[in-house]
């Protein structure tokens, strides 16, 4: 009973901390999912999952839109107003190229917002500590280990460690060298923390 209670106490605290990725940093979060491994014919379980579009990649793909828009109001719409569906081609050749061209403007359209759509995606590796205790550099370490183990399709970015009492001190510090993002929970606000204030 006392591990059924611990495992609905960790799910809570996981839940807790994926909405506050969603509000907080636009992400969108699965909690508990496995993960492949390089030197682990079995999965690893991660808390949470987070993923969004990068920014760069929004503006990318917010210019791409406008700029597509812009073409069809201010050139394909005039020039049909102008000439009309029935404009006369002055030869076959002509209106093929018109086809191609307009094909190969929206192909590369397409293809843009697509491409950015797949690798503008920013992936995050979350790994939670609800516990008593402040979460211990051998914590850390497993961690660290799993993220810098993951052999998947999804390229993460960054990997975050929130414990829910903090950490100790060389956990702290060992996090910090290896590029973690720490966040501990302080009335029921995560925070984020590093090694040197």
């Amino acid at each position: 009973m006392k591990n059924i209670s611990n495992h609905r106490k960790g799910a809570s605290f996981e839940n807790k901390f994926a909405q506050f990725l969603r509000d907080e940093h636009g992400y969108k979060c699965r909690v508990k999912a496995f993960m492949e491994q390089k030197h682990n014919t079995r999965n690893v379980e991660v808390d949470i999952v987070g993923h969004k579009t990068e920014k760069s990649f929004q503006t990318i793909d917010f210019f791409m839109r406008y700029f597509a828009i812009c073409c069809v109001v201010f050139l394909a719409i005039p020039f049909i107003l102008h000439y009309g569906f029935d404009y006369a081609w002055t030869s076959d050749f002509d209106l093929i190229m018109y086809i191609a061209l307009a094909c190969e403007f929206i192909a590369l359209i397409l293809f843009v917002l697509i491409h950015f759509k797949i690798v503008g995606q920013e992936y995050v590796w979350v790994e939670c500590k609800d516990q008593q205790k402040p979460a211990t550099h051998k914590q850390a370490q497993k961690a660290v280990n799993e993220y810098n183990n993951y052999n998947g399709k999804y390229k993460f970015k960054k990997i975050i460690f929130v414990s829910n009492n903090g950490f100790v001190d060389n956990a702290l510090k060992y996090l910090e060298d290896n590029n973690v993002e720490c966040y501990f929970s302080d009335n029921n606000k995560f925070k984020s923390t590093t090694y040197f204030e």
